[in-house]
């Protein structure tokens, strides 16, 4: 294949991996739970509180081709967790690890895979939840912060570290685009979705991966 090609499918890949982590999940809805506080006016930050509860998501797994035009295919696995804290603030982590090549996994325990890196995402945010029958609502705000640790890329260098709590002229050139770089506000406002629900199995801590979109 001829480097302009492979340059071009690299691109479009990393534009599935974005539109991947993109979008939409929510279902909407507002339960409401009145002993939530509100961690602003307690002066502390998302996630400052004592925890109360750890979720984990069921898997998820994305898989793009080229085929016939080109070999390139890559597969990305995702899964997510969500921690609550007693001070009403949420932490929900977002982790996917992508891989190319001929993607071959033999009976014989033999694989051949090229990894392209992993993105580890955290947003934190408030949120309120209503128990039920054994499914517990937790409904999140829009992320208020993110940290994010970008390793996978098309170019030489990953985004890397990003904190919008904490953040420099280096992070806001690495996530821009053409020369630009981005504050730390249009970096949140780029990756933040709007306030949605997530249902917990409270018999397996458990709920269903949820794509995440950013607000219009």
């Amino acid at each position: 294949m001829k480097k302009k090609q492979v340059k071009r499918l690299l691109v479009l890949a990393a534009a599935a991996m974005l539109a991947l982590g993109m979008t939409a999940c929510s279902s909407g809805g507002n339960s409401g739970d009145a002993n939530s506080k509100d961690p602003e006016a307690d002066g502390g930050a998302a996630g400052s509180g004592t925890l109360t509860g750890l979720y984990t998501s069921t898997q998820n797994t994305n898989f793009i081709s080229a085929f016939p035009e080109y070999t390139f295919k890559q597969a990305t696995f995702g899964v997510e967790s969500i921690e609550t804290y007693d001070d009403g603030t949420y932490c929900l982590t977002s982790t996917n690890t992508n891989y190319s090549g001929t993607l071959t996994f033999s009976d014989d325990g033999t694989h051949e895979e090229v990894p392209r890196g992993a993105d580890t995402v955290k947003y934190y945010g408030t949120y309120t939840s209503e128990d039920e029958e054994g499914l517990l609502t937790l409904t999140l705000s829009a992320p208020t912060s993110v940290v994010a640790c970008n390793l996978y890329t098309t170019t030489d260098t990953a985004p890397g570290y990003l904190n919008t709590d904490a953040w420099t002229d280096e992070m806001g050139a690495a996530v821009g685009q053409d020369g630009a770089t981005m504050t730390a506000e249009e970096y949140l406002a780029s990756v933040s979705y709007s306030e949605m629900d997530i249902i917990v199995d409270t018999m397996t801590d458990s709920f269903d991966y949820a794509v995440l979109t950013p607000a219009e």
